[in-house]
């Protein structure tokens, strides 16, 4: 032994040939034979544990650790990691807070002016939320932002559509109006057309009655032209036959 927690063991003690606890002796093995490795030994009657390992220049170099004092660095470890973890945990829970926080307040603005475009209140203004972080909460305020202007552009465009449309619609109103005078001026033309139109057809079913009486006239006349001539050929017939007579009577 090079070195030893007794220093009447320092570069005295063999661990081979003098008296050593049997594990002692057979990490000494392993380290003559440049094996590598660690296990329990028995040191001076308190169990310990023994970490060894070859060197490149040919020694074997080992370190014995009490179980105690293993126990006391796990124990010093483990409360160190058991410190170090609460406050992480402290820590992770902060910024946790802190990030919900200045996420959440945002994200409640933002929900409240959507809600009031949903419900058709265009003069929201996002710049209010005061939130410029280039993150995707940044981006899904300027998306909404972009959208409410376009949907302000659009209502006026509508708006505009509108007032043309309601001139438009005083103008037909207008002519409608006008149409409608029209029409009823030509329904009283028409109306007086068929007042005269009637007035018309009884005068022609006087002048045909008048006709059909000077037909009825004018028949009767001929009837009695051709009685008149029958009867005259009649009488001429007769004094042709008395003046034969005559003669005949003479002679």
């Amino acid at each position: 032994m090079v070195v030893g927690a007794d220093d009447k063991d320092t570069m005295k003690l063999n661990l081979l040939r003098d008296q050593v606890p049997p594990s002692v002796k057979d990490m000494a093995m392993d380290m003559t034979s440049g094996r590598s490795g660690y296990r329990t030994v028995d040191d001076r009657g308190e169990p310990s544990w023994a970490f060894y390992r070859s060197t490149s220049s040919g020694l074997s170099l080992a370190v014995i650790y009490p179980n105690s004092a293993v126990s006391a660095l796990v124990r010093s470890l483990t409360y160190r990691l058991l410190v170090v973890s609460v406050l992480s945990i402290l820590a992770i829970s902060l910024a946790i807070a802190v990030t919900y926080r200045g996420i959440d307040r945002p994200l409640r603005a933002v929900a409240a002016l959507a809600e009031r475009v949903g419900r058709g209140d265009l003069s929201v203004d996002l710049e209010s939320v005061g939130y410029n972080c280039k993150d995707s909460l940044g981006a899904m305020i300027k998306a909404l932002s972009s959208m409410v202007d376009g949907l302000k552009g659009t209502v006026r465009g509508i708006y505009s559509q509108s007032e043309m449309i309601a001139s438009s619609a005083e103008g037909l109103s207008s002519l409608s109006d006008q149409s409608s005078d029209g029409s009823e001026r030509v329904l009283r033309s028409i109306m007086e057309i068929s007042a005269l139109a009637e007035e018309n057809s009884a005068a022609l079913e006087q002048t045909n009655a008048g006709v059909e009486e000077v037909s009825s006239s004018t028949t009767m006349v001929a009837d009695s032209s051709v009685q008149g001539a029958e009867a005259a050929d009649s009488a001429s017939r007769t004094s042709q036959e008395a003046v034969a007579m005559v003669v005949q009577v003479i002679n």
